[in-house]
């Protein structure tokens, strides 16, 4: 990275009525400097007013409705990647991070700031996360797809390098996409794993089942065929 260039910290965050998760989130963010914040609200009922989050949180955030359904979380990611991306060109930025949240992610004081250091101080790394489980004792960069479910890239809390162009892939819809897009990222150059500051998925699951739990058997016989095999 340049020297004296600031990357700007963007957060993408896909929500569905969990106003009260989000709204503590946004917080959090705000508090940890991140610069922008865009929500892409899934067929919320009631909608997430973009005014009704700025009074409570005082923070830059813009909301995007999404009304898909069943989701695609992928591609909501995706909205969100090309949104940060327009934003970031039109005011010619040099480097710019993608922080990639669930609703209900939690994150403890200073995780923004270590990990989106810890990405830029690895160059060739295009993802950064903190240890999902909490058993590391040292940074690991992972260039290579593994089927170690203890070296995953957390899914539901993690910062990507944003001028490299990364996307998910919307053949899959629910699940097994955050292991594509960690495949991936391995591919182009690494996922750096930094030990500490493990964030918790408060509400992990709790909507996977019915048409998402089918949805999620689907989605695993698609990484199978893209990739040759499956992890687990």
């Amino acid at each position: 990275m340049a020297t004296g260039v600031k990357t700007t910290r963007y957060a993408v965050i896909p929500t569905h009525n969990r106003i009260e998760q989000l709204t503590a989130l946004i917080r959090t963010l705000k508090a940890q400097n991140c610069d922008h914040i865009i929500i892409i609200d899934n067929a919320s009922d009631p909608p997430v007013s973009e005014l009704w989050l700025r009074t409570q949180t005082d923070a830059p955030t813009v909301v995007v409705r999404d009304e898909e359904q069943p989701p695609n979380l992928y591609r909501m990611w995706n909205r969100g990647f090309g949104l940060v991306e327009m934003t970031a060109r039109t005011f010619r930025e040099v480097t710019w991070d993608v922080v990639v949240l669930n609703d209900d992610a939690e994150l403890p004081d200073g995780w923004l700031d270590y990990v989106t250091s810890g990405l830029r101080q690895v160059e060739s790394a295009v993802v950064a996360c903190t240890d999902p489980y909490g058993t590391l004792h040292g940074a690991l960069l992972k260039t290579q797809p593994d089927g170690n479910i203890q070296t995953r890239m957390c899914p539901w809390a993690f910062v990507v390098r944003g001028e490299r162009g990364l996307r998910a892939d919307e053949s899959l819809r629910w699940w097994w996409g955050d292991t594509d897009f960690d495949w991936q990222a391995c591919s182009a150059g690494g996922v750096l794993l930094l030990p500490g500051y493990t964030t918790k998925n408060t509400c992990a699951n709790s909507t996977t089942h019915g048409e998402l739990a089918e949805q999620a058997g689907r989605d695993g016989q698609t990484f199978a065929h893209k990739w040759g095999w499956r992890p687990w």
